[in-house]
């Protein structure tokens, strides 16, 4: 590296490239503590969360005594019960998107063919259908639409 005021633009192009990689590969170490994994994450992030709301709903009951204290705690629950939902569904799609990714289409299901009587439909009707359930479609027995 060169001397001088303005050393960092002054360093190689790869050696500024690979400062770069690096910061970003830390980057992305730190952006996953911060990433729900499994449900017991979900289980400890939905307690804190409901811990923080009963808290804040046990200051409202003394501020606002009565019944509004008493509502706007209960909106502190329902807004924790909505938000813990809202978690535990995004695990339960982000698993089965991954299950899906990892099933092999050998394995995966197959739909079954829809046999129809040639005389119950025309050409333009079957079309129709095979295009709405993306399966094959016998008309009169021997012609498929795909």
């Amino acid at each position: 590296m060169k001397s001088g005021g303005n050393g960092w633009l002054v360093q190689p192009l790869h050696e500024r490239k690979l400062r770069t990689e690096r910061c970003i590969y830390m980057l992305s170490r730190v952006k996953r503590l911060f990433v729900i994994k499994t449900r017991w994450e979900a289980y400890l992030i939905i307690y804190a969360l409901a811990l923080g709301a009963m808290t804040r709903g046990a200051h409202y009951t003394e501020i606002y005594p009565g019944w509004p204290g008493y509502v706007l705690m209960a909106a502190t629950a329902g807004a924790v019960f909505i938000g813990g939902a809202k978690i535990l569904d995004a695990i339960r799609y982000e698993h089965e998107a991954r299950q899906a990714k990892v099933t092999p289409a050998a394995e995966a299901p197959v739909e079954p063919q829809v046999d129809v009587p040639a005389d119950a439909l025309d050409e333009s009707d079957a079309y129709l259908l095979a295009r709405q359930s993306s399966r094959t479609v016998h008309v009169g027995g021997s012609d498929q639409i795909h």
